[in-house]
Order: C-alpha cells, then structure tokens, then sequence
C-alpha cells in the first residue's frame, strides 16, 4: 500500500508527528514508487519557490527600484537572483550607488522658502501610481534616480525633520539605542524621532554634539578600531558612518540586505553585520512572537558590499556579538540562538527576549524576556530562569560576571543587580520611562537613558564589583523582594557551558599550546576535561569536535575558542560504533541495536533510524550532500537520505571495509582482498570498477580535495589514484611500513595515515620518509583544526600536537 499524496506532502513538509515521520521513513526505504513521487513533490516545491530569471533589460527596472527600496520581498529576491549571475549588472548597480553616496555626502542646503511652498503643495496633491516601468521614463533610469536623489538632498531642512518625542513609547527589542566607546569615555545615544545621534561625555553626560542623520535611525554600533558609529535606517535600508572624532557623518550607503533589517553590529574584523527578517517582520509589541526568515548579512565595512549571507531559524530583532568575537546571540520575541559568530552555525537554543548581554571576564551570557511574571533573566550557563518583575527595559554586563537588569514598573524604573551566580544582590531606582542603560566601571555608575535626556545613577559602595575605583556617593540600595528561580526546560537540551576548555594564548614562547594545557613532551599537550565530559567517540567537522561521553551526551568543542557544550544526550542503552560529521548533520551508528541517529546541527535535535544494515556496517562517511554512507560486509553500499528519509541499498561488491567521499559527492569503496577499487556516481546512478593490485587486504579509504584518491593496506602500502588523460587512473604506489587503519586530512589538504599497532597510535604524511607521530594507545585519530593542530581524543581529555611537533 503506497503513501497518499497528502501524506508525502505533510512529511516533506515536517508537519508529520514524530511516529508518523517514522513509519513514513521506514516506508519510503523500502517503496520506490513513494520515494519517486516525494523527489517529484521537492522538485516541484524547489522550482515554485525559486526567484524567476530575469534578461538584464527585464531586470533594470527591478535593480534600479531596488537600490530605492521600492520592492517587495518577492521583487527583491528577483533582483538579488539576477545580480548573482550577471557581472555586468553588478557593476552598474555599484556604479548608481556612488553616485547615491556622492549625492548623499552633499552639504545640506536650506531650501528658499519657494521650493518649500512647492514641495508643500505636492504633498497636498492626490497620489497618483505610475507603473516602474523603464520605457516609461524618457530620460535614462540613472538620470532620473540622480535627479530625484539631488532634489531630495538639496531639500532637506538643516537638522531634519522635528517630532515630537513621545515618552511613553516602548523600546523596540531589535532598538540598539545607545552604545559607549570606553577609549573616548564617550557615550553614544539614538534619537529616532528626531533623527539624530547625540554624543555625550560618559563622566559628566555633557553633550559634545549632536549628529542630525535623517530619516528613521533604529539602530547603533561601533567600531572601537577605527572610532566610528554607524547608524542603520531599517526603513530606507541605509547605513551612515559618523566619525567619533570629528563628529562627521563620513559615508551613508545603500545596502543589500534581503528582507527588513532589524540590528547590525560590528565583528572582530570591522564588517558590519546586520540581522534582517523576511516575510512578516518583527512586532512592535514587546513580547509579541515574530515571524518570517532570519537572514545574517555580513558587509565588507570598506566596500560595502555584502560578503556572504547566512539563513538561520529564528526572526532576529537583535545580534549581540560576544568582546572577544567568538559567539553572538541572536534574539527574537519567540526564541533565540547561541551562534558561532564566523559562520553563525547554532550552538545553543535560548528563550526568546528583548535584549540580551554576554558577561565581562566569562563564558556566561543572559537573555532578558517579558515572561508571565515579567521582567525574566535566563542564564546560559546553566539554563536558570530568574523572574524579576516589570516590563524589561535593558540588561548591561557588569565586570566580574555580574549583570544589571533594568525594568519599569507602573513608570518607576528599577535596575536589579545579579551576582556572578545568579543570584539578586540588590535593587536600585532609575529614572521613570527609562528605555536603556550603560555601565562607567571607572566612575561605578549608570548611564540611565530616557525618551529625552540621560541620568546618572551610581552603584552602591556596599556592592563590590572587578573594578571598584573611587566609587561616587552611593545611592540606598533596597532589598529585592523575593524572587522566583526555576530551571531551565528540560524538554530541550540546553547546552551546558563549561568553563572554555581551550583558549589561544601564548605559553611557553608559543602562542599556539592551549590554555590550561600541560605539555606531555616536545610539541605535544594535553587538554583534561571533567570526568563528566571524557570523549568516547569523536568525530570532526574542523572547526569543532562532536563527541561522546560516558553517559552517551553529545558535546561539541569549538577547537578555536575552547567552548565546551552539552547539546543533546542519546539513550543510555545506545552502544555507537562509529560516527560521522557533515555540515549540518552528526550521525551516531548503533551497530548492535541496528539504529542510526542523526542529529542536525542547525536545531540541534536528533532522529532515530532504524537501519537493519548499521549492524554490519564496517565503515561510514558523510558526503557535501548531507547523506550518510555505510560500507557493509553482506549489504553492499547504504545511503540514508536526512531531507527525504529515504534508504538506499547500492550493489557495489560484498565485503566492503572503506568508504570515502569526493568533493563531487561521489562515493568511493574497496573491499578487503578485492584486487579493485569502486565509485558510485548518485548523479548517475552508476558504478564504475578500477582494478588495483594490491598485496594485504584493503583497509582505508580517502579523497583529498583536488579529487586524488588514497587507497591503503594492512601491510602499510599506500595508492595515490588519479584520473589518467587516457582514461581510468594514474596509480603512484608507496610504502609507509606501518599496518594502515584510516586516514585523516590536515587543513591544507594533504593525507596523514593512521596505524594502531603496538599499543600505540600512529600518524604521518601518507609518503614513504614521513615523520611519524606517536600517541597513546587510547587516542583518536587525529582531527586538524585550522590553525594546523591535531587534536585526538583519550580516555580524559584530548592530545593537542603542534604544527611541526615532535613525538
């Protein structure tokens, strides 16, 4: 009986609970006509959701309008769809927007009172919808967005327009409103009804200058290496850069960025980064749930061009980039994320919220949310909610780890005081209607920011805090009343940070040992984790290491930046076998229950696959398309399918013991004495057979990225393949002496063999002469991180060799 076509699109779809999902998974492994017609269903939804081609004519009308925001969501995606294969198109659109930026960084003009009464009047005139169309105008588009642009510029009143501020207006959770530069002791505050950034002196709060920008600015970052504030105009999709010394609004630039922008901040490497949602965008309520696509920009800070754009699954209405640039969190009304902040992979789910800071001299950060009782923290490291009351305003990081939680209540506003622990230490009064703070450690107090100005509030002396220095008069700080602690969910794994287990710095005259390491000899240290985190099975991605430990918890060490985290945690009775990482999927193989888990990186949840072939399974793979591959003894080759669920049995040859995958996605096989070599083409679905003669049985597998193949043996023979120009392979034969058990790949991608034979671990350049590195028996082969190290998990820690380190 087949599967209805309601029930192939509810699966395809993920709207299927998670028994039916797998009865509809087993089903699909075994009905060909089911799993037709499911790749039929994700064809036709690939096509209908992909933007129409446009010719470059078709397409002026929709470049031009998009550089003036005139388009939708749907007419945007077509024109960022065109500029994506078209050069040509590229460069006209950067030629029209210097010409946007030289009109922009005209002097403002006063207009004469005739040109007011005549733009007045067209105000007062009926609109009239004139289609965009190119063969409309009679002047080229570019002259007429040049004229408009300079009849706008030259009209603009000096200082912008005037509003009156409306002080009972709510703080907007994506609104960065403030932001401080500690080397100018100089505070910077947004003003957007009046369209202004106000600069003031952190000490005193006297105002230096006021910046009139235009339009309507939401949001504020700086950029502490070259002295800059930017602002970002959600509405006009604009960036303006405000020189910190001068005061000088330096550049105001269009950016591409797809949907609605909500925040930007600036990474460790001066690019802007601006968060944006697309589909319905963020509410204007507080607390009220957002919708629509999450999209991460990343703009090179000089060009301004977009660098690279990354989907991720919440509405971002605010990004907070960790001090030393390794983690952000991305926080919508309804959920957030602890992302890796250089590819913005999910690290930790988070509760939804309204602001959210990391701490000062720590691992731990905090969201802030309007929960049931109000004003809500929830601690990452942990998962520990801790109700507050009131409406939440703002969170600041205080030195030391502690937290400063600002919220009103009734238009009383209250900064709450967390210690390092969590734990409320003290409450203190704020001004009414207050929307923002920043902290002066050097001064112990609070910059308060209002609707229309900004106060002090100092921190009382009877608080202690990393940097207590000539604190001002204390204010009287009040007990907190009762507060109610609550753990974390436990329905979803909250990742539980350890203190960073590896951190660079220099020691022992190389900046490259890590932290807390202890050396084991030249070249060599070893990193322990807690008895609670010791690695049974690993596997790499390379920037991470995705492990086991004894109680089957699956935790993820960033091999960068020393993050530790607890993601999820498998059954106790599941014994894995083997692991394998791709990009955006873990697979754990549970031979002898005949189960495969597959957890996906970017939710961080798991399935469960039964997988009657995992139980002879002698070695696995994941290929660039997100399938894993098992190489099996009776079965031949099996591949299981993670967006269709879909199992397939490939016949390649019995008694396979290597897998591997090119960059093509081709899947490469041997089987033991088998005097030939197989690689199966899923494009194709064909198998094609090389003879290789080979003494001992086949053991390894590997392809390195310019598509070589690595064969290797049980008597240490090793096989360099390479497509010959007369057809078939180029064969380069070595030997490395050492019995073969698997290969591993550097990040420059050369080959290392690996030979466990003797009691102990050995690795080196699959090359006859290599150098070989010798490990304890318990070690992994080693994983190599990007900074050249190889790490190998053991029974306590990790094994951590130097580039050119010596065994």
């Amino acid at each position: 009986m087949h599967l209805s076509d309601d029930l192939l699109s509810a699966y395809l779809d993920g709207e299927l609970t998670p028994s039916d999902a797998t009865s509809a998974a087993a089903h699909l492994g075994e009905c060909a006509s089911c799993a037709g017609a499911l790749r039929l269903f994700a064809a036709v939804d690939e096509d209908v959701a992909a933007s129409p081609a446009l010719s470059c004519g078709a397409a002026e009308a929709f470049l031009s309008a998009n550089i003036d925001r005139e388009l939708g969501p749907e007419e945007a995606a077509m024109a960022s769809a065109h500029l994506a294969v078209c050069g040509d198109c590229r460069a006209a659109v950067r030629d029209w927007s210097a010409v946007d930026r030289t009109l922009a960084a005209m002097p403002v003009a006063i207009p004469s009172a005739r040109v007011d009464a005549a733009i007045g009047a067209l105000g007062r005139e009926r609109t009239v919808r004139v289609p965009r169309l190119v063969s409309a105008w009679p002047l080229p588009t570019l002259a007429v967005v040049t004229a408009i642009s300079l009849i706008l510029v030259l009209s603009l009143p000096q200082g912008g327009p005037t509003v009156t501020a409306t002080p009972n207006t709510p703080l907007v959770a994506a609104a960065q409103q403030s932001v401080r530069n500690p080397y100018t002791n100089t505070l910077y505050v947004l003003k957007p009804d009046q369209a202004t950034v106000a600069a003031l002196d952190l000490t005193t709060l006297a105002q230096k200058a006021i910046v009139h920008v235009g339009g309507r600015p939401t949001a504020l970052a700086i950029n502490l290496t070259t002295n800059t504030v930017i602002v970002l105009d959600s509405t006009a999709k604009t960036v303006t850069e405000i020189d910190g010394s001068s005061m000088a609004i330096t550049a105001a630039t269009a950016v591409s960025v797809p949907g609605t922008p909500t925040s930007l901040q600036v990474d460790g490497k001066g690019n802007l980064v601006v968060t944006s949602v697309v589909g319905p965008g963020p509410s204007a309520t507080p607390g009220a749930a957002s919708s629509g696509t999450g999209v991460i920009s990343t703009i090179d800070g000089g060009t301004k061009q977009v660098e690279s754009v990354h989907q991720v699954d919440v509405a971002p209405q605010i990004i907070v980039i960790e001090p030393n640039g390794r983690r952000a969190l991305l926080v919508s009304a309804k959920s957030s994320i602890l992302a890796d902040a250089a590819t913005y992979a999910p690290l930790a789910s988070a509760p939804g919220g309204v602001a959210a800071a990391f701490a000062i001299g720590g691992d731990n950060y905090v969201v802030l949310s309007n929960g049931a009782a109000g004003a809500t923290i929830t601690f990452g490291r942990g998962g520990a909610s801790l109700a507050i009351g009131g409406t939440p305003r703002a969170v600041a990081a205080l030195p030391g780890g502690q937290f400063a939680v600002l919220a009103d209540f009734a238009g009383r506003g209250v900064i709450t005081i967390l210690t390092s622990d969590g734990l409320p230490a003290a409450t203190i009064d704020a001004p009414a209607n207050a929307r923002d703070l920043a902290y002066d450690a050097s001064e112990r107090k609070f910059a308060v920011i209002g609707a229309n100005d900004v106060k002090d509030v100092p921190l009382p002396s009877s608080l202690t805090t990393a940097a207590a220095t000539s604190p001002n008069p204390a204010s009287t700080a009040t007990p907190l009343p009762t507060a109610i602690t609550t753990p974390g969910p436990s329905a979803t794994p909250t990742p539980a940070a350890t203190q960073p287990a590896v951190v660079v710095a220099p020691q022992e005259k190389d900046d490259l040992v890590p932290l807390n390491a202890r050396p084991l000899w030249p070249g060599t240290y070893f990193v322990s984790v807690s008895p609670s985190q010791r690695p049974t099975r690993v596997a790499s991605d390379g920037t991470r290491i995705w492990y086991l430990d004894n109680a089957n918890r699956v935790n993820a060490l960033h091999m960068q930046n020393g993050d530790l985290l607890q993601l999820a945690v498998l059954p106790a009775g599941a014994t894995i076998t083997s692991m394998a990482a791709s990009r955006n999927h873990v697979y754990f193989v549970d031979g002898p229950s005949s189960m495969v888990y597959a957890l996906t990186v970017s939710t961080l949840q798991y399935v469960k696959i039964p997988l009657a072939y995992a139980t002879n399974a002698s070695a696995i793979t994941a290929s660039p398309d997100e399938r894993l591959w098992l190489a099996t003894g009776a079965d031949g080759l099996v591949s299981y399918d993670p967006r269709t669920g879909q199992v397939q049995r490939i016949p390649v040859g019995l008694g396979l013991a290597a897998v591997a995958s090119d960059p093509l996605g081709r899947i490469w096989t041997a089987g033991g004495d088998r005097q030939a070599i197989d690689v199966y083409d899923p494009l194709t679905a064909k198998t094609t057979e090389y003879s290789l003669a080979h003494g001992g049985s086949i053991t390894a597998l590997s392809v390195d990225r310019q598509g070589t193949v690595w064969v290797g043996t049980d008597t240490g023979q090793t096989f360099s393949l390479r497509p010959a120009q007369t057809g078939g392979l180029s064969v380069t034969a070595g030997l490395v002496g050492r019995a073969i058990t698997s290969f591993a790949m550097d990040q420059n991608g050369f080959v290392y063999y690996v030979s466990r034979a003797g009691g102990v671990l050995a690795y080196g350049l699959a090359q006859p002469g290599g150098v070989a590195h010798i490990e304890p028996a318990d070690a992994s082969e080693p994983m190599f991180d990007l900074l050249g190290r190889a790490w190998q998990g053991g029974r306590e820690g990790f094994y951590v060799t130097l580039p050119g380190g010596r065994s």
